[in-house]
């Protein structure tokens, strides 16, 4: 969470909303039905706390992401849970090669900090 916190730090500068973002462990207990939620690992709180995920979902907009494989078994059961939140699932996959660096956000959008 705290790499995702320093990764980030920049976009959230340029968006204006660095005072407005928050990071939670878990599933947060919101009251403003406007805030954004953003899970990473979605997987995890599907299998684990869906009750949760499906109450939060029902009062807030959700982006949620996985890198479970589509064709694997546990794959074809998320797809399901997220067929019964009513999400609108979309694919995407970058592929590293070894001799790549991770991005640099900061740098590309112009040494925002």
């Amino acid at each position: 969470m705290e790499r995702d916190r320093e990764t980030f730090a920049g976009l959230w500068k340029l968006g204006g909303v660095p005072d407005r973002v928050k990071y939670h462990e878990g599933i947060p207990h919101l009251s403003n039905a406007c805030d954004l939620v953003i899970f990473d690992e979605a997987d995890l709180f599907l299998f684990n706390q869906y009750d949760q995920v499906a109450e939060l979902c029902s009062k807030n907009p959700v982006l949620a992401f996985t890198a479970s494989v589509s064709k694997s078994n546990f794959g074809s059961v998320e797809q399901e849970l997220v067929k019964m939140l009513g999400f609108e699932a979309s694919s995407y996959s970058v592929v590293k090669r070894d001799d790549e660096q991770e991005p640099d956000f900061d740098a590309q959008m112009g040494g925002i900090s």
